[in-house]
């Protein structure tokens, strides 16, 4: 397990600096908002107080897709960091040793570092305790993916920037200063982006049934086998 912890010590401290760890808790910030869930009191800040470190307080509450939410808000703040230096890390490896520990119940896997890592295996093992690694890999991959989409859209990404920015000055933001900083037409964009989202799937839900609807009896029951589970893990 130690050389999982080697490893990003190493890149990270190579690449260190007040900047990185700013964009870093943007990126968590940015992204919560984009899954629903919110800042909390306690806010964000970038620098050490009352014994923690640089952290997002932020409220949640459960959905059809709180694992994609809990997997990409914490593959977030690593991604922006990637981002922001023009760097690009694989860290599905990583992520399943922490897989391991956590299905082994090792406690010390509590202090590997970072903790990001740890928050995705926990939260692919609480959806499923028996995902194999190789699935723990590919789940990683995909939801990698999902989350540096979010971060290349310009209105996800500008709010990331000004959320950093401010942090910098700052040092700490309140919700209510985040949520300033971010702005009203962040926020109308969050919403209308929520609404093509739901076009999109209706969209694909009313295709696939078009296409159910012209299959034999036996190829349709296994399309709507496969329908309910696509419909189970929405974008």
């Amino acid at each position: 397990m130690t050389k999982v912890t080697r490893r990003w010590e190493a890149e990270r401290a190579r690449l260190h600096m007040p900047e990185t760890t700013a964009y870093h808790e943007a990126g968590h910030v940015v992204v919560i908002y984009e899954f629903g869930w919110w800042v909390s009191r306690g806010g964000v800040r970038i620098v050490w107080a009352w014994g923690r470190g640089p952290h997002v307080r932020r409220r949640q509450y459960d959905s059809d897709y709180t694992e994609r939410a809990r997997v990409c808000v914490s593959m977030a703040g690593l991604l922006a960091e990637q981002k922001f230096h023009g760097v690009q890390w694989r860290f599905e490896e990583d992520v399943v040793e922490h897989f391991r520990a956590v299905r082994a119940g090792k406690d010390e896997i509590a202090n590997l570092y970072p903790s990001d890592l740890r928050n995705i295996a926990l939260a692919l093992f609480d959806d499923d305790p028996c995902t194999s690694l190789n699935g723990v890999r590919r789940v990683v991959a995909y939801y990698r993916n999902i989350t540096n989409a979010l971060l290349d859209e310009p209105r996800v990404w500008g709010g990331v920037e000004r959320v950093a920015q401010a942090l910098i000055r700052r040092r700490y933001l309140s919700p209510r200063a985040v949520k300033q900083v971010l702005g009203d037409a962040f926020f109308a964009g969050l919403q209308a982006s929520k609404r093509e989202a739901v076009e999109r799937e209706k969209l694909a839900m009313e295709t696939q049934a078009t296409h159910l609807i012209k299959k034999p009896h036996h190829k349709r029951m296994m399309g709507a086998k496969f329908g309910e589970v696509f419909r189970s893990s929405p974008l």
